[in-house]
């Protein structure tokens, strides 16, 4: 009997190892991922903004240059490229001086906000709303006076017609066809407010794994502590459970050290090329995030030794009793 009850205690104890580890992953994607502050304070804590800023100034003008060449249909001379190429940094320039990176900012959370409120269930659709107008104008008179104050050879050698620098921008600004505001509804589904079903899966996926560890683990952690009172006791039931609770924290927490330190870099190796970060950026948003979480496991660990403790403190009261 005695061997029967301690593999139903072990049993038991496994039940709420895994449930603990659902348990904690779920809140540190609270804490992160799915969490409007933490994307807050990333931004405020690392590059990411000005990185981002940075790879748009870097890649706007290559991208352009591609775009111009094979709308043409044919290669540009050597010459020609170079010109393309002071044209066209001449305008990222004026343009990512107008949406600066307090803009970009401000849309990546506003956009952010969004996408968290509609995973979240707190709302249906998508309805952020990224305003374009202010900062379209003051891209229209930067591109102006970058053109007025270019030098005479410079304005020769790019075929800007003297006293017509802003005719030159409002062409400019013409081909670019930039909108005052950009829905994110139309951004992401391309059809109003009806999302791809493939997104829209995804979302409910995520909805229902929330409504699963933000509730299940509580009632299983309940169970299995009856269980074990009904097993070993009040004292025993204590110590066996608070066991378990400390046994998935701090194998949790182990795991989240060994994934940052030896997984992350064999992940970053194989989609380094696939992102716009520095290998710094990468790491240091890696361990901002495993320090957001990182108070959760030690919480739960220290629920478990309150449980060990006071089984052990009822344990010794109980003995005490009889012995008296």
């Amino acid at each position: 009997m005695r061997r029967l009850k301690i593999f139903l205690l072990i049993l038991i104890s496994i039940f709420v190892v895994l449930s603990g580890w659902f348990y904690l992953a779920g809140m540190s994607a609270e804490r992160t991922v799915l969490s409007n502050s933490y994307y807050q304070d990333l931004a405020a804590e690392t590059d990411l903004v000005s990185t981002l800023h940075q790879e748009l100034r870097d890649s706007l003008p290559q991208m352009a240059l591609q775009d111009i060449t094979k709308e043409l249909e044919a290669d540009l001379t050597e010459q020609e490229k170079i010109f393309m190429e002071i044209g066209l940094q001449i305008i990222t320039d004026a343009f990512l001086q107008s949406f600066d990176e307090a803009w970009l900012e401000d849309q990546l959370l506003v956009v952010t906000d969004d996408v968290l409120a509609v995973i979240k269930g707190e709302q249906q659709t998508f309805t952020a709303v990224i305003n374009l107008r202010e900062n379209k104008e003051q891209f229209r008179e930067k591109l102006i006076n970058s053109l007025e104050t270019l030098p005479a050879e410079l304005t020769e050698m790019l075929d800007i017609p003297t006293a017509q620098t802003e005719q030159m921008a409002e062409q400019i600004l013409a081909e670019m066809d930039l909108p005052d505001q950009i829905y994110l509804a139309d951004l992401i589904a391309g059809n109003g407010d009806k999302m791809p079903r493939d997104l829209k899966n995804a979302v409910s996926t995520v909805q229902t794994t929330r409504g699963t560890y933000q509730y299940l683990p509580y009632f299983i952690f309940v169970l299995m502590l009856l269980l074990s009172f009904l097993l070993a006791g009040y004292a025993g039931g204590l110590k066996w459970f608070g066991g378990a609770v400390v046994f998935f924290s701090i194998t949790f927490l182990v795991g989240i050290q060994f994934s940052n330190t030896l997984i992350l870099p064999v992940v970053f190796s194989e989609i380094k090329n696939e992102l716009p970060f520095s290998p710094q950026l990468f790491y240091s948003a890696a361990d901002y995030t495993v320090s957001s979480v990182l108070i959760i496991p030690l919480f739960t660990a220290a629920v478990g030794l309150i449980f060990i403790f006071s089984g052990i403190i009822l344990g010794r009261a109980n003995q005490k009793a009889q012995a008296e």
